[in-house]
């Protein structure tokens, strides 16, 4: 357990320069963005799922294999057109979404 596990809400974010996840309280996290706001600056860290910290560590260890599935499947990034990477990010935050449920679920039916 982490000293931030009695956050409510957690935000997982993506590094694209480190290629890395991570995990923080979504208040800490809109401290961070105010913050580059203020001083003018961008931040790397982008977030791609909000929900509870097992929830957003359940993502993160999902996202780390669906990244290389749809990496396959997919031209260079340079290569996308707008409406595209939207239907791709559309596509994928609703095969993460049923992939969490199916996880929860085989939790929650596995014995204790």
């Amino acid at each position: 357990m982490t000293n931030h596990q009695f956050e409510p809400t957690y935000a997982l974010l993506w590094s694209g320069s480190q290629r890395c996840f991570h995990v923080e309280p979504l208040r800490t996290m809109l401290e961070k963005n105010r913050k580059c706001y203020v001083e003018g600056r961008a931040s790397d860290f982008i977030p791609v799922f909000v929900g509870g910290d097992d929830e957003c560590r359940l993502a993160s260890s999902l996202l780390r294999r669906t990244l290389a599935e749809y990496g396959r499947k997919t031209p260079p990034i340079e290569e996308w057109e707008p409406t595209r990477v939207g239907d791709l990010c559309d596509a994928f935050m609703a095969d993460l979404t049923q992939r969490v449920q199916a996880n929860q679920q085989a939790s929650s039916a596995t014995p204790q």
